[in-house]
C-alpha cells in the first residue's frame, strides 16, 4: 500500500520515519554499520553518493515516544506498524479490521493527525 500524508502533516511523517530509523538502529545517533572501523556508509547504487540518514537526537525521541504514549491504542498500534515497515502485520490489521486501502489511508491520516497535536504540545 502506498501512502502519502497530507501536507499539513509532512512534519510528523518525517519526525516518525527518523524515530523508526533509529529505533531500528537501537537508539544509536552515528549512523554507522556494525563494520570494524565504524567508517563503512551504505550509497545509493544509482547515483554513488552517500545516502543521507536523518538523525534523530536522544532527547527528541522521548518527546515522539511520549507523544505515541499519549494516542489511543488504536492509533498508536497503526503507526507503530506503518512506520516500522511490517507489511504482513499491516495486512493482517487491515483483514481483520475489514478496512479497505482507502480506510486505512483516512485512519493513517487520523492517527498522524493524533499524534502530531500530541508531539506539538508537548515540543511547546
Amino acid at each position: 500500500m502506498h501512502y502519502l500524508p497530507p501536507a499539513n502533516l509532512e512534519d510528523a511523517d518525517a519526525t516518525l520515519t527518523a524515530f523508526a530509523r533509529w529505533q531500528r538502529m537501537g537508539g544509536r545517533t552515528k549512523g554507522r554499520c556494525g563494520s570494524a572501523e565504524g567508517r563503512y556508509r551504505s550509497t545509493d547504487v544509482h547515483v554513488g553518493a552517500a545516502v543521507p540518514v536523518v538523525l534523530i537526537p536522544d532527547w527528541s525521541a522521548a518527546e515522539v515516544q511520549r507523544a505515541l504514549v499519549a494516542c489511543p491504542e488504536t492509533e498508536r498500534t497503526l503507526l507503530a506498524i506503518w512506520y516500522s515497515g511490517h507489511v504482513a502485520q499491516l495486512s493482517k490489521m487491515r483483514r481483520l479490521a475489514k478496512w479497505s486501502a482507502a480506510e486505512t489511508s483516512r485512519r493513517l491520516d487520523g492517527a498522524l493527525a493524533t499524534f502530531d497535536a500530541h508531539y506539538r504540545r508537548k515540543a511547546a
